[in-house]
């Protein structure tokens, strides 16, 4: 029998779902949906197809918050290398560790902040900016408990574009209860000031006049940059907007509701052009969510769905 467009989704949100289980990743998605902690244990759900799309969701917020481990070149801005005299001497080692750590391709994914295995949990620094926060501690973890012994006084801002990382500035920890203190004015004058504004998806807004509020105070700032995006009027009076990075309505990225938009798209017209179209969910030797087969006369073909939620035809 033929599966509903729900029906065919679901079996690959089921696949999603124990990709993150078994990387003990939390969904904590009944905040989002209004219904109990344990709504995504519940074995029936009346807003299943809303469930779903906040599962896909918390994934590749998941996926976005752990930068891919590959060798890359790291610069430093101007801002921070005035301020490197001025760090403790313990401080600048860490910074230092970090450099070559990645610049040889490791992960720093565990130096990050333990949300990373929140995936309901929205990053506001990073998905309004695309910004990681570091924390300056060369104490090395394997998962979530061993993190919390790594946590420092000083934050690292850093930037992950393609074969490149942007070390932005070294900032104090706020304290519990202040993290706004993260999306400051201060950290785009530096970006911009050093030419990175495209690395965060901000594009120059031409011929164009300052018709967004310019909001100094940061608790206002990150109330607002969580649910909504703002444009930046650099010091020379230029204006930017982020085109291609910050947030909906809801507090998700952008780009990962496009994701998943572009996913769906994809599929729908895989199962519309086709006679027959069958998913196939992965085996233990894989390295992917899985395969999607069509047929189309005497011809089949075999698409992969990549972690990243990118579908790739494998040709025959």
């Amino acid at each position: 029998m033929n599966k509903t467009d729900y029906e065919f989704f679901h079996d690959i949100v089921v696949v999603i779902e124990n990709e993150m289980n078994n990387k003990q990743l939390h969904l904590n998605i009944g905040k989002q949906l209004r219904c109990g902690k344990e709504c995504e244990n519940c074995s029936s759900c009346n807003k299943q197809t809303q469930k779903d799309e906040y599962i896909i969701l918390a994934y590749l917020n998941s996926v976005q918050k752990a930068p891919t481990a590959i060798p890359r070149n790291v610069h430093y801005s101007k801002e921070l290398q005035d301020k490197m005299a001025s760090l403790p001497d313990d401080v600048k080692q860490t910074i230092s560790y970090f450099k070559d750590r990645i610049s040889a391709g490791m992960s720093i994914k565990h130096h990050l902040s333990t949300k990373i295995y929140d995936g309901s949990f929205n990053d506001t620094l990073l998905n309004s900016r695309n910004v990681y926060h570091i924390h300056l501690n060369t104490q090395e973890a394997s998962n979530e408990n061993e993190m919390h012994n790594n946590r420092a006084d000083y934050l690292l801002l850093c930037i992950f574009h393609e074969q490149d990382a942007y070390f932005v500035d070294v900032i104090h920890h706020p304290p519990r209860g202040q993290s706004y203190q993260l999306v400051s004015h201060e950290n785009l004058d530096i970006i911009c000031e050093n030419g990175w504004m495209n690395l965060i998806g901000y594009e120059e807004v031409k011929n164009a006049y300052a018709a967004f509020p310019n909001i100094t105070d940061d608790s206002t700032l990150f109330k607002l940059s969580s649910h909504g995006n703002l444009g930046y009027t650099a010091p020379d009076g230029r204006l930017f907007y982020p085109i291609f990075s910050g947030v909906v309505a809801t507090g998700h990225s952008k780009r990962n509701v496009q994701k998943m938009i572009d996913f769906c798209k994809q599929i729908r017209m895989l199962r519309n052009q086709s006679e027959t179209c069958d998913y196939y969910a992965p085996t233990d030797s894989d390295d992917n969510l899985g395969h999607i087969k069509v047929l189309n006369g005497d011809i089949e073909y075999c698409y992969c769905i990549k972690k990243d939620l990118t579908i790739e035809r494998n040709d025959r």
